[in-house]
């Protein structure tokens, strides 16, 4: 029984203020599972233990009830061949049974209680056990997470993203940028459209340069002559 109220005293309760306490309770868990285990396995086998002790009493209680059944016939047939000595000796043992029925049926009593205990322990430890497991795939799964998280925010620091800018804001900004590039693209192609037309008209022919010229001296001329 002092087995069995220690592994009582290993509750849901109990478990959760542990692993609270714990900065990484995921370290911990697979060993606490390991052990939860083997403490399930305790009950279990206590608990098999306890059902036998129940059987084994409840065999001798019904071996005891037997007995004065068959002591108060042999009573009852003393009396009717009035035989008083052998009638006086059967009351005597029919006592003595009757206190080993109280005796048997208080041991029943306690092969029972130990059975209920022990049946209790084991459900609660194997309830505890599948809590454990759930909760360490559920700190498993939060510590992907936060991995990714992690992983996530070092590529995001890594683009240098300029404080309060969400990604969203960085997304826009490149795309900005990239319309930027695009249209900056698209006047470099056209100017190179363009280039030999300008080049030629920077580098006019010597007969243009002296047309040129001519036209400008008559032009002068004509603004003397208005002058005369």
């Amino acid at each position: 029984m002092g087995r069995m109220a220690q592994l009582k005293r290993i509750t849901r309760a109990r478990i959760e203020a542990f692993l609270d306490s714990l900065e990484r309770p995921e370290e911990i868990l697979p060993q606490l599972i390991r052990e939860m285990e083997a403490k399930v396995q305790e009950a279990a086998n206590a608990e098999a233990k306890a059902l036998g002790a129940v059987r084994g009493s409840q065999r001798r209680l019904d071996e005891a009830r037997g007995a004065v059944m068959r002591l108060e016939e042999g009573v009852r047939s003393a009396l009717r061949a009035e035989d008083m000595d052998t009638a006086r000796q059967a009351v005597e043992a029919l006592i003595e049974t009757e206190k080993n029925v109280d005796q048997r049926r208080r041991e029943l009593d306690t092969a029972q209680a130990a059975y209920q205990t022990a049946l209790s322990v084991r459900e609660q430890l194997r309830q505890n056990l599948q809590d454990l497991k759930i909760r360490s795939k559920d700190l498993l799964a939060k510590q992907r997470s936060i991995a990714l998280q992690q992983q996530i925010q070092h590529q995001a620091r890594a683009i240098h993203f300029p404080d309060g800018q969400s990604i969203l804001d960085a997304v826009a900004r490149m795309e900005a940028k990239i319309d930027q590039t695009q249209a900056k693209s698209e006047i470099d192609s056209s100017v190179n459209r363009e280039l030999p037309f300008t080049r030629q008209s920077q580098y006019p022919s010597q007969s243009e340069r002296n047309a040129q010229v001519q036209r400008r001296l008559d032009q002068l001329k004509h603004e003397i002559d208005q002058t005369r």
